[in-house]
């Protein structure tokens, strides 16, 4: 009998290797889990359906869709990403690949032999900007939407940022010469104050 632990490890153990997924996903529908298989299919097939296909949209919203459904922590044990967040220098390579790591008893969790460190998958990036803050190794789930920088800082902080910018850039406008837009001019430096005895050169 082969139970669902022999196909996550074997999966585990190549994890570049397609085919063992579509045998998982056959052996998922078997017993019954429908979603999950199908999941497995469309990520495959989305694999390798270019974005200009007439089938892409369709085959992304249906892979996302069930996304939105399936266990997180079942996502975390077949999914491929990268290991973000890791800082420490090495005389080796850090693998920084989730599906290479150890597997731990939580399925979230990974271990690196590399740094020693345990690394977590993260289902959203909120999660993952909250384990980043404490310092932790992390694995965001490959399947979300990314935008550069997101791990450090969220859409509001950015919208922030942004303000404090446009407000520093009006309390500068005062000093922008006539004639010449965007370019700042500051107003003279202070002159030193002259020391007391100075006063009788």
């Amino acid at each position: 009998m082969i139970d669902e632990r022999a196909f996550v490890q074997m999966i585990a153990a190549e994890p570049g290797d397609g085919g063992a997924r579509l045998v998982y996903a056959d052996w998922l529908e078997e017993q019954g889990e429908a979603d999950r298989a199908a999941f497995l299919r469309l990520e495959a097939q989305l694999a390798h359906t270019p974005v200009t296909h007439p089938d892409f949209v369709r085959v992304n919203e249906e892979f996302h869709a069930l996304h939105a459904q399936l266990d997180p922590l079942w996502l975390a044990r077949i999914d491929r990403t990268e290991v973000e967040n890791c800082f420490i220098q090495f005389e080796v390579p850090c693998p920084k690949r989730w599906e290479r790591l150890r597997p731990t008893a939580d399925d979230g969790v990974r271990f690196c032999e590399t740094c020693r460190k345990n690394v977590y998958h993260c289902a959203t990036i909120d999660s993952a900007r909250d384990h980043a803050r404490a310092d932790h190794c992390v694995a965001v789930d490959s399947r979300l939407a990314r935008q550069p920088g997101d791990l450090y800082h969220s859409a509001a902080e950015d919208s922030v940022m942004g303000m404090i910018a446009d407000l520093s850039a009006e309390s500068t406008h005062q000093f922008l010469p006539l004639g010449l837009p965007g370019r700042v001019s500051l107003p003279p430096p202070t002159p030193p104050r002259r020391r007391w005895w100075e006063f009788w050169k």
